[in-house]
């Protein structure tokens, strides 16, 4: 009974402490990047008339193929749309945060690792916090943001899913299946592995079958014929699909490593499993890219990385706790696979500071420890972190292609990378010297007060802060372990309070003013502005501020041109070029048929329509234009002062704005 009290104590510890954690290294930003989209898709479900006409919603959507928007209006529906969105992403970051806690809880009971757990936990999400950017795990692919997305939730039914992997063969197909009708592009590749981890026999024919499926550009009809370079220009040189791909490649190697390892018999029916579909996934992700395959391309295989992430981590930890007691403690001699299985991990980790500098530091204490140099520990140490630091100004400074002046004038670029090294070298001093845990505290805590408070790196910009406060929330409970009862359950309250608080303080991530507008969008909530209009996807919008780079989430009403129309458009061909056309439209008006447009020029000059729109004289003359061809029915700006009859206007509930509304004249602008 005792044994069984415990462990439900210990669980619930696992869970509280797993969830701040969570929390403190994760927050909400509003409506941003693709947040945007999915309130808009969600939007357009509860009503469809709203964007008639409007590219994004044309020619199809993604929407199409996910539940996600159906899940969302039901917050909207019952909400504000500013509270209705916090809420569903705050109930999404908990499902996912849970559902990772119990994914490793689980793989470490089986591993018989539950010593491990915790630290695991912690490490896990600390690695899959949004924002931290690092090109060698996480840059290429976010499986967690700061808004609803469906990719989020649908990840935390694929972590539960990976959960009941090993022993509930149904429940676990089920979750796979759920998270692939939520976004089946990112957990739509858990559905192949499954069935090869439950019948092997699938393997060689599904294999098989893959390596043809490029074959069918032949066909020479969409969705299988090229994509043409009016509509997609993508090659290697760029510098994102190059470390995609070198990274899944760098994975593919990881895991044949992996099969050579002493693992137990369901981990090494999981990465033979896994190993078939990744490499599958590289094919077709090269071959789209090579042979301008429209119907591979579009399936994104890219995505399939963040299962890489989860296998890697938990085989890391386990293969390199595995190592360090039998080889390293004990002195034994390595083989050629244990090397090669540590050398690639290390590998994935080349280009990131925090890494390199912690096992560097295991590195370097295990050599000195072996030879029994411990004097020259510390002094070692000094050499370490300075030539650390070196290499951070240098990736700062050329890698960056700064000048000195500002490299200097700027320094985020170094306080980033100091924070990473110094976390990481802290929490190695605290693993390999416990003696020093309270000093290693105070440093912890000087790093995360200038991480709040000097740098603004936190929550603008997370560089280093998840490894900061991921050290000294594990040296907490390493202190707190060795305390009396007494002492530790009034430390307990105090640490966890410490933790609630912070979260309280900064998971909304919002400044009051942007908290401000988003607030105001309830004006438009359910009623849209100017009902007048009809054809809705065909108003042109320039109003400032509020409505300056969001024109459609202010108005919740669709508009002629807005910047997030091409988010999406890699599905549908007619909306890609439908947008480049209006585009040119705006920016070069009734001079287009006499200038030449390159696709780079326009991409590059997509975000000056709203300066060209804001000029008067010459949202005078792209009204007259467009109204000339018939492209728009109406102009919403908030300037009275046009030389066009006002019909109608509106007052804003953000700062009282006043909009007015200029419907194209019939007769003379036909």
């Amino acid at each position: 009974m005792r044994v069984e009290k415990r462990s439900v104590v210990f669980a619930l510890k696992f869970l509280v402490i797993s969830i701040l954690f969570f929390f403190c290294v994760n927050h909400f930003d509003g409506f941003r990047q693709d947040g945007i989209l999915y309130a808009l898709q969600c939007m357009n479900r509860l009503e469809p008339g709203r964007f008639l006409n409007d590219p994004a919603f044309m020619f199809g959507n993604q929407d199409a193929f996910s539940v996600f928007s159906l899940i969302y209006s039901v917050f909207l529906k019952c909400l504000p749309i500013d509270l209705g969105t916090f809420t569903f992403c705050f109930l999404i970051q908990t499902f996912v945060a849970a559902s990772a806690c119990w994914m490793l809880f689980r793989w470490c009971a089986k591993s018989h690792l539950m010593h491990l757990s915790l630290l695991m936990t912690l490490l896990f999400l600390t690695l899959f916090s949004y924002g931290e950017e690092r090109t060698e795990l996480f840059v290429s692919i976010k499986t967690l943001e700061a808004f609803p997305v469906a990719r989020s939730l649908a990840v935390g039914f694929g972590f539960l899913g990976f959960a009941f992997l090993f022993d509930k063969k149904k429940i676990s197909l089920l979750l796979f299946l759920i998270g692939s009708w939520i976004h089946p592009l990112t957990v739509g590749w858990c559905l192949p592995f499954w069935g090869f981890f439950w019948f092997p026999k699938m393997r060689m024919p599904v294999v098989a079958l893959s390596l043809f499926i490029p074959l069918t550009i032949l066909v020479g009809r969409e969705p299988f014929a090229p994509f043409p370079k009016d509509w997609l220009d993508l090659s290697f040189d760029t510098d994102h699909l190059s470390d995609v791909v070198s990274n899944l490649f760098l994975y593919v190697l990881f895991f044949a490593v992996s099969l050579k390892q002493k693992l137990g018999k369901k981990w090494k029916r999981t990465v033979s499993s896994f190993l078939p579909v990744l490499c599958v996934a590289v094919y077709w992700l090269v071959v789209s890219v090579v042979l301008r395959h429209i119907f591979l391309f579009q399936v994104q295989t890219f995505r399939i990385e963040w299962i890489c992430h989860v296998f890697a981590l938990a085989l890391q930890v386990c293969v390199g706790f595995r190592l360090f007691v039998s080889k390293v403690r004990r002195l034994q001699k390595w083989n050629l696979w244990e090397v090669l299985f540590v050398a690639v991990s290390l590998a994935i980790w080349i280009d990131s500071l925090w890494g390199l500098s912690l096992c560097g530091l295991f590195c370097l204490h295990l050599l000195l420890r072996r030879k029994k140099w411990e004097g020259m520990v510390w002094p070692a140490l000094i050499i370490v972190v300075v030539f650390l630091l070196g290499w951070s100004c240098y990736d700062a400074h050329y890698l960056s292609q700064q000048t000195l002046l500002e490299f200097f004038g700027g320094f985020a670029q170094v306080i980033r990378n100091v924070l990473c090294v110094a976390s990481a070298l802290i929490l190695g001093l605290v693993l390999l010297f416990p003696r020093f845990k309270w000093l290693s505290l105070f440093f912890f805590l000087v790093g995360i007060c200038a991480a709040n408070w000097g740098m603004r790196v936190y929550p603008n910009e997370n560089f280093g802060f998840p490894f900061l406060l991921f050290g000294m929330v594990w040296n907490s409970l390493l202190i707190l372990h060795g305390l009396p009862l007494m002492k530790r359950r009034v430390a307990s309250c105090i640490f966890f309070g410490t933790m609630a608080s912070y979260v309280f303080c900064h998971y909304d991530n919002r400044d009051v003013e942007t908290i401000e507008k988003e607030v105001g969008m309830r004006q438009f909530q359910k009623e849209v502005p100017f009902e007048q209009i009809r054809d809705r996807g065909r108003v042109l919008y320039s109003v400032r501020d509020f409505a300056k780079t969001l024109p459609r989430i202010s108005f919740l009403s669709g508009a002629y041109f807005d910047e997030q129309y091409d988010v999406g458009s890699i599905f549908y061909k007619k909306q890609k070029l439908e947008i480049d056309r209006r585009m040119k439209k705006i920016l070069y008006g009734a001079a287009e048929s006499q200038i030449q447009i390159s696709k780079d020029s326009l991409r590059g000059r997509r975000f000056d329509v709203f300066s060209l729109l804001f000029d008067r004289d010459t949202l005078i003359n792209r009204f007259d234009y467009l109204c000339s061809e018939k492209e728009i029915v109406a102009l919403v700006a908030d300037r009275a002062d046009l030389p066009f009859d006002i019909s109608d206007s509106l007052q804003m509930d953000f700062r009282n704005q006043m909009i007015y509304l200029y419907e194209c004249e019939i007769g003379d602008k036909k």
